[in-house]
């Protein structure tokens, strides 16, 4: 095979792997969030309840909002319960006095103390990696126009972690009471909760913590992930269409070979143990071509993928070159005619 067939052999890879690794990486983010739709959020015990807060009314005041949150901080004081709070901010928000979720490892640092839960001063968990992260000076950061002291650092394996928030503050550092509360207790502390709020001019709708199965699988269909699949059915012709086209040009040489006795199963595995560095080649280069492309993303990155992602896309893509390469060697003319006939 002459360097200019390898070149042929490799380009298309080059296409081919990295559109595969796109879609391993898709498809490895959509069973993440089918997992994350099916399961209780944050890792919270099975007996959570959702509840989603609006308001009803006009706005209310800042001192006002400070001390219906109080009003629901002394209310879970009474019980064991557990909140996470999930807003319109770029942070999420949580009351665990009784530290749920300190045996959690960090990056970094520690967990909250128990007086955060019940201090206005503000302190925060930041996320490994993100701009607010990069801005951490003398063990503090600016969140939410406030100067915070940063506790700890979290990462992917935290159960806080979410792609959408930068970082995780005490409930009574909120800037509004409109979110969806996950809460670890029973109906009748969630009933308190609601009642309270209802009182002040907020619509709370008790809903389910998950997803239904069905409801999750529907979600899997994304229009992002049916265009990949789409492209890589593209490609993988395009990539046949060149091997094909590449072979064609080969009749003469097959001819020759056959009429001194060579097989053709002998020729197809000459061909393909010949390919195979190329089509390696190919591969390696797609695959760092997509990390190039993605790094900066933090949702297709290479580095926040399960680490099954990039051998699955290689193997994936050799074994598809593979069989379009056998395939486009089958489909010849020239295994139709007298001299082709084994």
């Amino acid at each position: 095979m002459r360097p200019r067939h390898a070149w042929l052999i490799a380009l298309p890879n080059v296409f081919l792997s990295c559109a595969i690794t796109v879609f391993v990486s898709f498809t490895a983010i959509q069973f993440a969030l089918f997992q994350q739709a099916t399961t209780v959020p944050f890792g919270l015990p099975n007996e959570t309840f959702a509840v989603r807060v609006r308001r009803s009314g006009p706005p209310l005041q800042a001192s006002e909002g400070a001390g219906i949150r109080r009003e629901l901080v002394r209310l879970l004081g009474a019980t064991d319960a557990i909140l996470v709070w999930v807003g319109e901010d770029f942070g999420l928000a949580v009351h665990d006095p009784n530290g749920f979720f300190a045996a959690r490892p960090l990056r970094q640092g520690g967990y909250f103390d128990r007086a955060d839960f019940g201090s206005e001063l503000p302190s925060v968990l930041v996320k490994y990696g993100t701009p607010l992260y990069r801005m951490i000076a003398d063990g503090s950061v600016i969140v939410g126009g406030a100067k915070a002291t940063v506790r700890g650092v979290y990462d992917q394996n935290h159960p806080l972690y979410t792609r959408e928030q930068f970082y995780v503050v005490s409930f009574l550092n909120t800037t509004s009471l409109q979110a969806t509360y996950y809460l670890s207790s029973d109906l009748h502390v969630v009933s308190g909760i609601v009642d309270l709020l209802s009182r002040h001019g907020y619509t709370a709708q008790v809903i389910p913590a998950t997803h239904s199965v069905a409801s999750a699988l529907r979600g899997l269909l994304s229009p992002q992930y049916t265009m990949t699949a789409a492209g890589l059915v593209f490609l993988w012709f395009n990539c046949f269409l060149v091997y094909f086209v590449m072979f064609t040009r080969f009749g003469k040489m097959f001819s020759v070979h056959m009429h001194f006795g060579a097989t053709k199963k002998a020729l197809r595995n000459k061909l393909v143990a010949m390919a195979w560095l190329p089509m390696g080649m190919g591969t390696l280069l797609g695959i760092v071509t997509y990390a190039v492309m993605f790094r900066l993303s933090d949702g297709l990155s290479l580095v926040s993928l399960p680490a099954w992602v990039v051998p699955t896309a290689f193997a994936l893509s050799l074994a598809m070159s593979t069989m379009l390469l056998v395939g486009a060697f089958s489909y010849q003319k020239i295994w139709a005619t007298e001299v082709g006939k084994l």
